[in-house]
């Protein structure tokens, strides 16, 4: 994600404008699984420890 921000987003190519914002987005939804993940797999092993 952080390569998307510092490329930058001023590129004068639309196809080139996508790839940057693509970059961004799949940051984004990468963080979100490993967010999501961390914390179910924390949730379960609390349950199993119980």
């Amino acid at each position: 994600m952080s390569f998307g921000y510092f490329w930058g987003g001023t590129a004068g190519s639309i196809i080139l404008g996508v790839m940057h914002e693509g970059t961004i987005i799949g940051g984004w939804v990468f963080l979100w699984e490993f967010f999501t993940n961390f914390f179910m797999r924390k949730r379960e092993l609390q349950e199993n420890i119980s």
